[in-house]
This record gives structure tokens, C-alpha cells and sequence, in this order.
């Protein structure tokens, strides 16, 4: 696994594995002298992997990393609390530890701080971006059965939006190719804002093009629709646009050199 390659774990990682980081729970993770206790919500897949590795906060506050075998006592899962019928499939469970053996694996706030937790960022957004060029597909299959005017004016409203957020993939990705030891943070806000918006986009217009056929009688189209609406919220709106504000103000404060514009001084430095 490339997040504990990234934190110095290099012993065997056969199994099939499971990465649990959303905090806020209640009954918060607590670990002590080799034992973990406590609750954690979000965890996909939790009945089926055998190994978990999953954040918790110290006494400091810090960010740490715990490595626990499933496959033990001490430990219960509860699949009641996931109503959505978006990513179903994913078999999200709320899990309990009591005193389960675990182990500590990194430094504190290694997880938070590597590079690779926003280039795993930017990775969620491709797959945001995959499930949300499937569905446009269906518009353009339609059009090409059955053409319609309106139906092509959809179509190219949202090809438009998906071929401009496709060439900031390609920014990204030879960001993150040619500077690997960059976070790229502000970019990769950036694209997820964007692909979110996009996925928002084609599910109300392909739904505004198609009617409510598909929804209703082509379980793929529905499944995918139902998905892709639960999975996008993984970003986290105004708090993700807050953050992009900060950073493009810090970013660009010494670009600034007197110019007026900030995103015209942007557009030169790219194009060097």
C-alpha cells in the first residue's frame, strides 16, 4: 500500500486492506499501550477486509495512524446505520473497538502531511470524473438513436464542461508527474470543486434530457445516478471553497508585483 510505503511501513501488507479517516465520532478512537477502544464511523467494507488502517488523535491532538488485524475479538460491526441507497455496494459500517489489539505505525501526523494524501485526492476526483462521463454517455447515446434539438443542446452544454475539466486533469496529473514532492494542494482543491459542480451538472441535465425512463427502468443509470450523488459528497462545499480562498491569497500574494489582476499574472506564470 502506497500510504504505508509513505510512512515508513515496509513489512508485509498481503491481505486486503482498508483505509478509515473520518473523526468526529462521539466515542472518538483512544489507544493505549497496544489496545485500541472507541467508535468509528465511515468504515467501508468492514466486513469483509482483513486489515484496517485507520486515524485516531492523541492526547496532543495529533494525527496518528493504527494498523488493526479484523480478524480478531474485540470488535463489532454494525451495518444498521447506512440508509443511503447510493453506494450500497460499498458496505459501510459503523465499527466498535473494545480493547482490540492494534498497533501505532508512522509519526504523528504523517498521514495528513505526506504528499500523497492530496495526489489520493485528486484520485477520488478521477473517479467522480469516470462515473460522471458514464452517465453523459447515455445522453449521447440517445441523441445519436433518436436526434432532437434539445437534446443537442444538452449534449453540448455538458461536453463542453467535460472536455474543460478533462484538460485540468491533464494540468494536475503533469503537476503532480514533474513535482512529486509537491502537495499541489491549491490545484487539487481546485479540480475537486470543479468535477463536483460537473457531476451536479450532468446528473440534473442528462436527468432533464432523458426523463425519468432511465431512472425508473434502467437499473445501471439509476444505481450510477444514486452513486454518484452519495459519493460526490465526499467534498465538503463551502468549508472546501474557504480553503481554496486562503490558499490562492497566499499563494499569489508575491506574484502580485503590482499587478491588478491576480489570475492575469496566474495565466503568465503558466504559460512559461
Amino acid at each position: 500500500m502506497s500510504i504505508l510505503h509513505e510512512v515508513g511501513y515496509d513489512k508485509n501488507t498481503n491481505g486486503l486492506w482498508a483505509v478509515w479517516a473520518s473523526e468526529g465520532h462521539s466515542d472518538p478512537i483512544r489507544y493505549q499501550q497496544g489496545k485500541v477502544s472507541g467508535t468509528k464511523a465511515w468504515c467501508s467494507g468492514a466486513n469483509i477486509i482483513d486489515h484496517a488502517l485507520m486515524t485516531y488523535r492523541d492526547n496532543h491532538g495529533h494525527s496518528q495512524l493504527l494498523i488493526v488485524d479484523m480478524q480478531q475479538t474485540g470488535i463489532e460491526i454494525d451495518n444498521s446505520e447506512w440508509q443511503a441507497v447510493g453506494m450500497q455496494a460499498t458496505g459501510t459500517a459503523t465499527v466498535q473497538f473494545n480493547q482490540a489489539t492494534a498497533s501505532n505505525v508512522g509519526a504523528a501526523n504523517a498521514y495528513l502531511e505526506r504528499m500523497g494524501f492530496w495526489h489520493g485526492a485528486a484520485g477520488i476526483a478521477a473517479c467522480w470524473y469516470g462515473a460522471t462521463a458514464y452517465l453523459a454517455s447515455y445522453l449521447m447515446t440517445a441523441y445519436q438513436q433518436k436526434p432532437h434539438d434539445y437534446k443537442a443542446m444538452y449534449l453540448g452544454q455538458i461536453s463542453t464542461a467535460l472536455a474543460v475539466t478533462q484538460q485540468y486533469f491533464h494540468r494536475v496529473s503533469s503537476l503532480i508527474d514533474s513535482q512529486p514532492q509537491r502537495s499541489h494542494e491549491l490545484a487539487i482543491r481546485q479540480l475537486r470543486s470543479n468535477v463536483e459542480q460537473l457531476a451536479r451538472l450532468v446528473i440534473e441535465t442528462v436527468g432533464q434530457a432523458l426523463g425519468a425512463v432511465p431512472f425508473c427502468r434502467n437499473a445501471h443509470f439509476a444505481r450510477l445516478s444514486a452513486d454518484l450523488a452519495v459519493f460526490i459528497r465526499q467534498s465538503h462545499g463551502a468549508f472546501d471553497l474557504q480553503k481554496i480562498g486562503e490558499l490562492i491569497s497566499d499563494e499569489t500574494s508575491d506574484l502580485l508585483d503590482g499587478q491588478e489582476n491576480i489570475w492575469q499574472s496566474l495565466m503568465f506564470q503558466h504559460s512559461m
